[in-house]
């Protein structure tokens, strides 16, 4: 009978775990600012989200290293699950740009 080598499965590695929640908040994140503009506490949810997704991102680069890999995969998760974030910023600045910023 052969084995098959599990490292990979999830529950024995807590790196997948860590990627598979990182996705999972940003895919999270996404949905809630797509679909929950109308609750009353859409911005501290958006807010407690892009938490928890930096301290994963941080949690990943610590247990990974500083590889272009993981780097990548890190900022491509922040820029989609974070794209509220960049997008309120962004008009921030063409506000203030524009003379119209607070």
């Amino acid at each position: 009978m052969t084995q098959v080598h599990t490292s990979w499965h999830a529950g024995r590695n807590p790196v997948v775990l860590l990627w598979l929640a990182f996705w999972a908040v940003a895919a999270m994140t996404a949905i809630v600012d797509r679909c929950g503009r109308m609750l009353d506490a859409w911005q501290a949810i958006l807010n407690l989200l892009g938490l928890l997704q930096m301290i994963l991102a941080a949690s990943l680069v610590r247990t990974k290293g500083w590889g272009a890999s993981v780097l990548a995969h890190v900022v491509l998760g922040l820029l989609l699950g974070q794209w509220w974030f960049v997008e309120s910023t962004f008009m921030q600045v063409v506000w203030r740009l524009s003379g119209f910023g607070p």
